[in-house]
Order: C-alpha cells, then sequence, then structure tokens
C-alpha cells in the first residue's frame, strides 16, 4: 500500500518492455509497475494491461488472436522458448534450442513472447488462414524431381518409413511397389510420389534358366504339371496320400499359397511362396505344383515383387516425388525387432539402405529436386479463407508431374479451346 492514507495498492512488477538499458548491452532488467505495458488501477492493485498483453504485471505478450481466441483455435500458443523446441529444417526435427542459458541477456523474452505453432492446413500469424497448395511452376525448365533410393535384406518382420516428422504404419518386408506408393501417400506430407522396383520379376540366382510364371493353372483346374521357384517356407507334409490330400494340408497351414505333389515318390510340399535362394524349380516333370487361388497373379513372390530380396538378390526401389516438389529432406527408416534376414548365407537382422542427392546403389543413382515450390504453383491466386487455388487462365490442377490430376495446385497448362470456323 501506499499514498498518504496507505488507500492505494501498487501493482506487480514486471522486467520492463521498454526503458532505457541500465549498462551497455544490458536492458529490460528493471522492474517496474505493469512491466511499462499497462497502467495500474491502484484502487484495487490490479494492472490494465495494453493490447496484447497479459499477465498480472503485463509481463506476457499475447499469441494472435489475443487471449480470447489464441492462435484463432487451430494451433497452440506457446512461448519462444517451446517453439523453438518444435523449430524444423526442410519438415525435419531439429536440436535448435532457445533461452537455455539463463546468462545470456539476448534471450531475455524466451518465456515472455507467445506465438502459434498453427495445425496443419492454417498458416498465418494467427493460424486464421487456410493453407493453399503448394507446386512446381511449370513456367520453369530444365527441373528435376527428387529421386530418393531405398534398398532393403530381409525375408521376415516389418519397418517403417518416416518424412518431415510423419512415419507410415507397419510395412511388411515383402510389399510391393504399388503398396509402398500408398503407404506414403498416405502422410499428411506427402502428397504424390511414384515407386518403381528396379526387378519385375522374382528369380532365383541358382536357376539361370528361369522364366517368370504366368499361367500356373489353379487346383480346380489342375492337370497341367507347373514347376516352382522361390518357394519361401518349405513344409513337407507327412502322412499324404493323393493330391487331394496335399491340397487339404496346405489349407490347414497358415500362409500356404500353393503345394506340389509328386505322384511318383508319394511326396507333399507346401509353400509360403517368397524369394528363397536355397530352392530351384523341380526338374521332374511329373512334379506337379498348384497355387491355392484361381488368379496365379496375385500371388506374391512369383509374379509379384516386394522391397526385400535375400542376401543373393538386390531390388532397388526408386521414389520419386511429385508433391511436395523441390529438394526435400531424405526418407528415414525404423526397424521392427522381428526384422531379420535368414538364406543359406545369413541370420541375422535385416538390413536398409537409402540414398539421396546424387548417392547410389549399384547401377541406380538417387537425384536432388530442384522443382519450384510456388503457392498455387505460382500461375494462380490463393484463397486464404478457403484454402483454394484460383488458377489463372489456361491453367488447372495437376497430378504434380504437369499432367492433368487432382492437387489443385494450378500445375497443369490447359490446351486452349480451338476456335471454331475456318
Amino acid at each position: 500500500f501506499y499514498g498518504g492514507n496507505c488507500a492505494l495498492k501498487e501493482c506487480l512488477k514486471g522486467k520492463a518492455w521498454f526503458g532505457y538499458p541500465s549498462a551497455d548491452e544490458a536492458a529490460h532488467d528493471d522492474l517496474v509497475e505493469c512491466s511499462n505495458m499497462g497502467s495500474c488501477d491502484s484502487s484495487v492493485g490490479t494492472c490494465e494491461c495494453a493490447p496484447g498483453f497479459f499477465g498480472e504485471a503485463c509481463q506476457y505478450m499475447a499469441c494472435g488472436g489475443g487471449t480470447g481466441n489464441p492462435c484463432s483455435g487451430h494451433g497452440k500458443c506457446l512461448s519462444v522458448r517451446q517453439l523453438s523446441w518444435e523449430a524444423d529444417d526442410n519438415g525435419d526435427a531439429t536440436a535448435y534450442e532457445y533461452g537455455t542459458d539463463p546468462n545470456n541477456a539476448l534471450t531475455w523474452d524466451a518465456d515472455r513472447v507467445f506465438g502459434c505453432m498453427c495445425d496443419d492446413g492454417w498458416e498465418g500469424y494467427d493460424c486464421s488462414t487456410r493453407s493453399c497448395p503448394l507446386g512446381d511452376d511449370p513456367g520453369t525448365y530444365d527441373d528435376v524431381r527428387e529421386v530418393q533410393l531405398i534398398r532393403c535384406y530381409a525375408s521376415s518382420g516389418t519397418f517403417t518409413l518416416t518424412f518431415r516428422q510423419k512415419t507410415t504404419a507397419a510395412l511388411s518386408w515383402d510389399i510391393e511397389a504399388y503398396d509402398l506408393k500408398l503407404a506414403l501417400e498416405a502422410l499428411d506430407s506427402v502428397s504424390s510420389v511414384d515407386v518403381e522396383y528396379s526387378r519385375n520379376q522374382v528369380t532365383s540366382s541358382t536357376n539361370s534358366t528361369y522364366q517368370p510364371i504366368t499361367t500356373c493353372p489353379s487346383y480346380s483346374s489342375a492337370g497341367t504339371p507347373c514347376e516352382m521357384n522361390n518357394k519361401g517356407t518349405t513344409t513337407a507334409a507327412s502322412g499324404v496320400a493323393d493330391l487331394s490330400g496335399c491340397k487339404e494340408a496346405c489349407s490347414s497351414i497358415i500362409g500356404c499359397t500353393a503345394f506340389g505333389w509328386d505322384p511318383s515318390a508319394l511326396s507333399c510340399s507346401t509353400y509360403s511362396v517368397a524369394w528363397h535362394n536355397a530352392t530351384s524349380p523341380s526338374s521332374d516333370a511329373s512334379v506337379q505344383s498348384y497355387y491355392t487361388t484361381a488368379d496365379p497373379l496375385l500371388i506374391k513372390g512369383v509374379n509379384k515383387v516386394g522391397v526385400c530380396t535375400n542376401s543373393s538378390q538386390t531390388n532397388v526401389a526408386r521414389v520419386s516425388f511429385s508433391s511436395p516438389s523441390g529438394d526435400v529432406p531424405p526418407i528415414t527408416y525404423t526397424v521392427g525387432s522381428d526384422f531379420a534376414l535368414k538364406d543359406d548365407t545369413y541370420d541375422t537382422a535385416g538390413l536398409i539402405t537409402i540414398a539421396t542427392d546424387g548417392g547410389t546403389i549399384g547401377a541406380e543413382t538417387s537425384v536432388a529436386g530442384t522443382t519450384d515450390e510456388k503457392v498455387c504453383s505460382g500461375r494462380g491466386d490463393c484463397s486464404g479463407e478457403l484454402g483454394y487455388c484460383t488458377c489463372h487462365k489456361g491453367w488447372g490442377s495437376s497430378d504434380g508431374k504437369g499432367g492433368m490430376g487432382v492437387l489443385n495446385d494450378c500445375g497443369f497448362r490447359q490446351n486452349e479451346p480451338l476456335s471454331s470456323g475456318g
């Protein structure tokens, strides 16, 4: 209290937002009423803060949207110190910190200034503006798309891929190219990629004359002997007397996709079709092998290829980025505890290698992207209210590669309508 009759109440004090320096390179260290950013109501001893400031002593700068609607409900209101923990470099997390040294006078505002970290799809100082799609400016030339390479050696288990701090669901060691594309595009950080494998059929390194099987009959149309290859897990079924019994043995085993019956030896084998260098096609034409599905093209490991191989084979996945564009950060990976390589040579943990920015894997070379990343591809106007691009005349939504698509990025050059008449 203060005043002639001690009837006035002092307001709380805080470090001054504005004031004269106390020494060379020293300021904001004087404690003053309402931090010099508000007026004191001495009748009750409370500060009435200037717009944009809050706290008992007006010691904090508010986020965009103010204290009533911080970040417009589309983000988190954090101090500068907390925002530094969320800082990223091209979408990847960093180890940057601000205000950790209490003796550093330059970071005096670390816990006093607040700002917004907007939710995905929102931007602006108060997170009130919807983000519009980014894309490559189709009016620039000689740009190249980012291409990253993935090589995997494994025969079981799962792994995940992470791009710009977003992580896929668990991926099987034998995931096929199209499924890998869908898994990456399911991430909030990826809109459009292409995935190609360097191998388009499963082969065995011990069988140089192997031809891909395309028409192996199903059991329902049995009659033509069909050789097997790359059988994966092979199990001999005992007590089987005929072809029907061999089929039943396969049906009772989880993961069995094919079976082979040798009538001369009365031998039945069941297969989990995948890469396995230890087995080769039967040379005995009397050995009949059948798929348990009517469509052999659905059999993984025969006419389709998974990303991982055994140690004697190599498959390189080429991941080409259409959106996001530009020089994007590397994909990273995490393997599951069951991710393993077991073949004739190794019994060990699986191995994944990723190459970027000109790095090579075998004969394949990765590419650092040089495409643009502009709002509405530089060919439209962004509606911050809707997060939608209104394309300029002659431009439309693209697929991220210059063709027509659904990205709403104005990256597609439309054909001018033909005029009528002669």
